[in-house]
């Protein structure tokens, strides 16, 4: 039984053994059971993690053996070019599976924040902010809007197709997402027209999504 997951990533050489200064890095995740740290297995090695003080790899344990896990990845060589990209173990994260994209956009832009959560079926949900509606220059005046996205993956159907949740949320602040006995609440902040920046909640049933509402009125 997981009491605690930690995820950390490092540089590794061919053998790989830790070695700060070569060209790929690797993402790696340990448990600790019994009060007690794991072996290091390796999630994911490459060199185009998209690293970012803010947004952050995430690990989730969503029942039984079963773990999913998150990182950002360069997509283009634009300064805001990166896409999420997840990966799920069914054995306690001594395997993972190929990567995933969540968003099937295929456009050259932000996307990150996410966040896990189980949903109604408890099946592996996820939220996360998507600049597919953005310009790649920020600088430039209307330059779009950053939007709030979910999907959601099982064993049957693999990835579903994305959903739009929100049209135009803040471009740098965390997403949250919590799951209750019959119900989701999915937490982000809001970006009004007038450029009010509001923590906003989605609750979600089995019938339907309510339309987001400010935590503070």
């Amino acid at each position: 039984r997981y009491t605690d997951i930690i995820k950390f990533a490092y540089y590794l050489n061919n053998d790989h053994s830790p070695k700060f200064g070569y060209e790929n890095r690797g993402y790696y995740a340990c448990a600790m059971t019994h009060n007690r740290w794991g072996f290091g297995h390796l999630v994911y090695g490459g060199k185009d993690f998209f690293v970012n003080w803010a947004d952050f790899p995430s690990i989730y344990h969503f029942g039984s053996n079963s773990i999913a896990a998150h990182w950002l990845e360069r997509s283009g060589s634009g300064t805001y070019d990166y896409d999420v990209k997840v990966v799920t173990s069914n054995n306690r994260g001594k395997t993972w599976s190929s990567p995933q994209t969540p968003h099937n956009d295929g456009k050259l832009g932000e996307h990150g924040f996410l966040s896990f959560y189980n949903d109604i079926y408890n099946d592996l949900g996820m939220i996360w902010l998507d600049g597919r509606n953005m310009s790649s220059d920020h600088s430039s005046h209307g330059y779009g809007s950053m939007r709030l996205y979910q999907t959601t993956l099982n064993s049957k159907d693999g990835l579903i197709p994305e959903t739009k949740l929100d049209g135009r949320v803040c471009e740098c602040c965390p997403t949250s997402a919590i799951s209750t006995k019959n119900s989701l609440v999915l937490a982000y902040r809001n970006r009004s027209e007038s450029e009010i920046r509001d923590i906003y909640i989605i609750h979600c049933t089995r019938d339907k999504c309510d339309d987001p509402y400010p935590v503070n009125n």
